[in-house]
């Protein structure tokens, strides 16, 4: 599967959380630990602990399609 590049930033921002002391857990659509994502990471040296399909519980998420939800009333605009 191809995947491209690194987001311009990501590898830095990663790298800066990983040496903070941040656990990374990369989560994807693309099945379990993937080899192919496991080895993209690698390639381009960027720091992670896991990869996986299931969300797990993190004080944070980084997500390139992720919306806020503070209630159904500020969501009103995808139904309506």
């Amino acid at each position: 599967m191809r995947m491209g590049l690194p987001v311009d930033g990501a590898v830095e921002a990663m790298r800066g959380m990983k040496a903070r002391g941040h656990e990374l857990i990369v989560f994807t659509v693309r099945g379990d630990r993937p080899k192919h994502v496991v080895d993209w990471l690698k390639f381009y040296e960027i720091p992670f602990d896991d990869v996986t399909r299931i969300k797990p519980d993190a004080s944070l998420f980084i997500d390139d399609k992720a919306l806020t939800f503070r209630g159904w009333e500020d969501l009103k605009s995808l139904w309506s």
